[in-house]
């Protein structure tokens, strides 16, 4: 990446990234630009990961999960089902861990969130004695711009480990640290999902179009 200073000199970026995270969505159709930006960075080898957006809704409508040339991602809960919020569909590749605040599923007193640096002053407390505190620097959050660092953070690793960059790379996440969804579908429970059909007749699971698998980093250890 080039660009000139004030002085009109060239500044040239000597580390460019190989991974770009993008937790952002817009309810339009991909914008030009946009896509022209996301295929000049992969065109350098780069990973572009984005948020599928938590509307529970086609990832179709929403960019830049509606865009080429992206790692799209998903959120599911912690019981590995999709999260009740997560857009969905054939543009969904992957799911990662994006918390549901809603949920206590180990009942151990705190939602099922993604704990995230956050200055908040809504609920705080102590995390050793549980007294109420003025203001913390960390909540539980939910939604695909939570599962979607999971899933840059995992390229980084494996990028890491094998040295491997761009499509190699990606291809690599896919083979070695997912655990795959019986035909691109994940479940969901059938009450938290709109207009989704049982799995079978009487069943109060539901499923969804939701990409090739969930994020499983335990299966890429040597």
């Amino acid at each position: 990446m080039r660009r000139r200073s004030a002085g009109g000199q060239q500044i040239v970026n000597a580390t460019p990234a190989d991974i770009i995270n993008m937790s952002l969505t817009i309810q339009a159709p991909c914008p030009a630009s946009l896509q022209s930006a996301i295929d000049a960075a992969t065109a350098r080898g780069v990973i572009v990961v984005v948020a599928a957006g938590n509307k529970a809704d086609q990832a179709a409508r929403y960019a830049p999960a509606n865009c080429n040339n992206v790692l799209v991602v998903g959120s599911e809960d912690a019981r590995g089902q999709l999260a009740f919020y997560s857009n969905f569909g054939p543009e969904v590749h992957i799911l990662a861990p994006g918390g549901d605040v809603f949920a206590d599923s180990d009942g151990d007193g705190r939602p099922d969130g993604v704990l995230s640096t956050r200055v908040t002053q809504a609920g705080c407390y102590d995390p050793v004695d549980r007294g109420a505190t003025e203001r913390c620097y960390y909540s539980f959050q939910q939604g695909t711009s939570m599962a979607t660092p999971h899933v840059s953070a995992a390229l980084a690793l494996l990028a890491s480990q094998t040295g491997l960059r761009g499509r190699p790379l990606r291809d690599a996440l896919v083979t070695r640290a997912l655990a795959p969804h019986p035909e691109g579908f994940a479940q969901i429970d059938c009450a938290r999902s709109r207009n989704a059909s049982p799995i079978e007749a009487g069943s109060t699971t539901c499923a969804r179009p939701s990409g090739m698998g969930a994020l499983d980093l335990t299966r890429a250890l040597p």
